[in-house]
């Protein structure tokens, strides 16, 4: 379910950096209204239950939450490109950028099996990528920014999956296999990069649907495999605070709901518990709202003395009954219209005042190219976009649209033009 920055988004932070802070920026036209139809309804429905959540918050006194950027450049999911000799300072541009803007620290996705020797045949072939995540992190530290890495899993399926033969690799892996290769590979990540926060798992049901490892599905394995990263990172450093989570949507039953893995993390001597937080409704037959289990985490994680973090965070746009249902692709697809402006605007002020209310280590956002550009929506009910809130004028491919959304973010860059939700995210 994780949402990814679009890599020309660091050119947008370096356009505006040319601005100073009260500069005479051009104001964007104001939002249209939501449509009339299924789109104001998905709206409303939002807008509710970010109004019940902020009344649950009430006004917090400021903690000092580290503001932390998504490195998309570096991402290992974009595959073998990030070997070429000329990446790194390519990289350094970006996070610089991100370091004038006002950023504390960046989080970087270096997911299994990118630094693990038996998935490249060779200590050689594997040397280049360990280089450039090495010499990332020093850089970092040179330049006083922080470090968070999300050490998860490759992604196999999908639009964003950069590495070909991984899904093969999987098949390959034993239960213990993979067990030993992720505790491995924590150990390198502590030894070469030595990051501030190392999250040694996160989503466990799309880590099981990517690396073909349902066992993962199962907490009592899933900490099995986190127990065993502890102990390899841990072998190598005593300093990296060390995390792991799940997504908010997880569901309340049990053998394997939010509260068994909870229970299960929260028994780990681990530093630190990390969310991830999409969607925003009440789900399972309303037993379950999805933002109010942020602070479920939050409240029980602070109850065994650990703090909280979250390391991804945007409003999916969609209704109760679209939950699991429809693929994660049509909500972004949907998020790329300008009437969302102030939904987005909403939530991202709701998640700052969650991160005071629970003190939360670090909060990451994940709708950064809608702080560029939006698109104009185009739902009619001949091309069947009125119904589902879909379409924009030119296509009704989800595909499409978020390809679209890439190339105007882009274009908003080279110009430092800035949406409604972006100015606000600026300010």
């Amino acid at each position: 379910m994780r949402t990814k920055w679009n890599l020309c988004l660091m050119a947008m932070l370096a356009g505006c950096l040319s601005l100073p802070v009260n500069a005479n920026v051009s104001q964007p036209p104001a939002p249209p209204a939501p449509p009339a139809g299924y789109c104001s309804t998905i709206y409303n429905e939002l807008q509710g239950y970010l109004d019940t959540f902020n009344q649950t918050l009430g006004n917090p006194a400021p903690y000092p939450t580290l503001q932390i950027a998504q490195l998309q450049i570096a991402d290992s999911n974009a595959g073998p490109g990030i070997s070429n000799p000329d990446f790194l300072s390519s990289t350094m541009v970006q996070v610089q950028a991100l370091k004038a803007l006002g950023f504390q620290g960046v989080k970087v996705e270096v997911a299994f099996p990118v630094l693990y020797e038996p998935f490249f045949g060779s200590t050689a072939a594997m040397q280049p990528y360990l280089d450039y995540y090495t010499q990332l992190a020093q850089n970092l530290k040179d330049i006083g920014m922080k470090l968070v890495i999300e050490n998860n899993v490759t992604l196999s399926t999908g639009t964003e999956v950069g590495w070909g033969n991984v899904a093969d690799y999987y098949r390959t892996l034993s239960w213990n296999q993979f067990v030993a290769g992720r505790a491995a590979m924590a150990a390198t990540i502590a030894q070469y990069m030595q990051p501030d926060f190392l999250m040694l798992s996160q989503e466990p049901d799309n880590e099981a649907a990517n690396a073909f490892q349902p066992n993962l599905n199962n907490p009592i394995f899933a900490a099995q495999m986190i127990a065993a990263e502890i102990a390899s990172a841990r072998a190598v450093s005593m300093n990296i605070k060390l995390g792991a989570g799940f997504g908010t949507w997880m569901g309340p039953y049990s053998p394997s709901g939010l509260q068994d893995y909870l229970n299960a993390y929260l028994a780990l001597p681990l530093d630190y518990i990390d969310m991830h937080i999409y969607a925003i409704n009440t789900e399972y037959h309303g037993l379950s709202n999805l933002l109010n289990n942020a602070l479920i985490i939050a409240d029980q994680a602070a109850a065994a003395s650990k703090p909280v973090a979250i390391s991804e965070s945007w409003p999916w746009k969609m209704e109760d009954g679209e939950f699991n249902v429809l693929a994660p692709d049509t909500f972004r697809a949907r998020s790329t219209f300008s009437f969302w402006a102030p939904i987005d605007t909403y939530f991202m002020k709701t998640m700052a005042k969650l991160a005071n209310y629970t003190q939360i280590l670090y909060l990451t956002t994940q709708g950064n190219d809608y702080l560029l550009a939006y698109q104009t929506y185009g739902g009619t009910a001949e091309n069947g976009g009125a119904a589902n809130c879909t379409c924009t004028t030119e296509s009704c491919s989800d595909g499409e649209i978020t390809a679209t959304e890439n190339s105007m973010a882009f274009d908003a860059a080279q110009v430092a033009s800035f949406t409604n939700t972006g100015l606000a995210y600026y300010n």
